[in-house]
């Protein structure tokens, strides 16, 4: 509907039309500015950074990635277990290929080449025969059985130590654990390990309470806190 011309008229649709005109007028220019700004050059300047330059890399010295290099390496083959196997030299190869001389001394202990191996974890049973003495008159004597972490458990607290630092510091689920056991030979229950891992617990109470001690006096101190829903409650509980 195209609104009349003369000036005289007035209605509600030419004073539409007209906004209509100066609002597409106005995006007009708008978008020509737009245009205008990524085609031509920008003369805007923007303001100076606060933030001081940024340093230059620093290149690493190669006496310092040596001497890091050599610290990591000795780190390693102090706690690594070492197993040194002799490798002969194939009888093919014990006679001088100049002169033909079959006795050939040898030098030294050997030029080394070292590899680093994994080795599967495993159990070992150990078996303590105690030993047992009697006397004619029928007095008998044994000697004493080995400390247990618990009464007539059969796990040894070395595996009771693995068990609760796999399961804390290396975060890995009981459930997990139980899967890993049982592919290495000793099927062990999750509630058998739940009872251990209390166990232990009661164990070390002593070493809690003198940590839990040091807290108070700590300047500052972080917790993680989970949120979960209690019974009897209208709002959330939180664990700490």
């Amino acid at each position: 509907m195209v609104p009349p011309d003369d000036d005289d008229h007035d209605c509600g649709w030419k004073a539409y039309a007209k906004a209509q005109d100066k609002k597409l007028a106005d995006m007009m220019a708008k978008l020509e500015a737009l245009e205008l700004r990524l085609a031509g050059h920008k003369t805007e300047k923007r303001k100076p950074s606060k933030m001081p330059a940024p340093l230059p890399a620093r290149r690493a010295n190669q006496d310092d990635v040596t001497a890091k290099r050599a610290a990591a390496a000795e780190l390693r083959n102090a706690k690594l277990e070492v197993e040194v196997t002799p490798v002969a030299v194939p009888d093919a190869q014990r006679t001088c290929s100049a002169c033909g001389n079959a006795k050939l001394r040898r030098v030294g202990e050997g030029k080394p080449s070292t590899v680093i191996e994994y080795v599967r974890p495993h159990f070992r049973r150990r078996i303590f025969q105690r030993e047992t003495l009697a006397c004619r008159c029928g007095h008998i004597v044994t000697a004493p059985a080995p400390d247990r972490v618990g009464e007539k458990t059969r796990y040894a607290p070395t595996f009771v130590a693995h068990l609760v630092v796999t399961k804390c510091n290396d975060s890995i689920p009981q459930y997990r654990l139980e899967k890993a056991y049982r592919q290495i030979g000793i099927p062990i229950s999750r509630s058998t390990m739940c009872d251990l891992f209390h166990r232990a617990a009661d164990e070390l109470r002593p070493i809690y309470n003198a940590a839990l001690a040091l807290v108070p006096a700590s300047p500052d101190v972080h917790a993680d806190e989970t949120s979960i829903r209690q019974q009897g409650l209208d709002r959330r509980a939180f664990l700490w």
